[in-house]
């Protein structure tokens, strides 16, 4: 199915006999109670099911596509949330780690017998972006360069390369892949 429109999303899911939390979560009263919401960012209802009633043998079937959708789609998203993880409530924690120096962070590998390299995934975490699902590649592009920004101004062992997948040749990417920094794209 190659559709976004709310309407055929809906009566492909409602109808299926599918076994995700979506289907079991979204009845026909939520539905038309969220279908007219959208978040500041955009996100809309279509957005936060489109997975999974594209794919509707996925296990849980929505995503939650900027940090508003939470609040806006919660009726929805909170039941599938405490589902998944077996709680009966959602207490999303407060996003601040406070003043970073009392952590007591450690050295994890001291002698440097074990730890040849790292890698940091970065994805969620930008105020003032959506996530993933209906981010665009204008939206993209303007992250990157502001994770390009703080990359560069890292010093000593947390001094690193950053390759971007859009200049990078097949052979980098191959290496990278080789060495086990990146994932195998299959689609490819």
């Amino acid at each position: 199915m190659e559709c976004n429109d709310l309407e055929d999303l809906w009566r492909s899911i409602s109808t299926h006999t599918s076994n995700s939390l979506l289907k079991k979560h979204l009845s026909e009263e939520k539905y038309i109670n969220l279908k007219n919401r959208s978040t500041k960012y955009g996100t809309t209802l279509v957005d936060v099911i489109r997975s999974g009633c594209k794919n509707l043998d996925s296990k849980v079937g929505v995503y939650a596509c900027d940090p508003e959708s939470y609040k806006v789609f919660k009726e929805l998203l909170d039941p599938i949330i405490c589902d998944y993880h077996r709680v009966k409530e959602v207490n999303h924690p407060k996003c601040d780690y406070g003043d970073v120096a009392k952590l007591n962070f450690r050295k994890l590998d001291e002698e440097g017998n074990y730890i040849i390299s790292t890698r940091v995934r970065i994805g969620r975490c930008h105020k003032g972006f959506s996530f993933p699902p209906i981010l665009t590649n204008v939206q993209r592009k303007e992250m990157e360069e502001i994770i390009v920004k703080a990359l560069n101004t890292l010093e000593g062992d947390l001094k690193g390369a950053y390759h971007s997948l859009e200049s990078m040749s097949r052979n980098e990417y191959q290496q990278l892949v080789d060495d086990h920094i990146m994932f195998r794209d299959d689609n490819q």
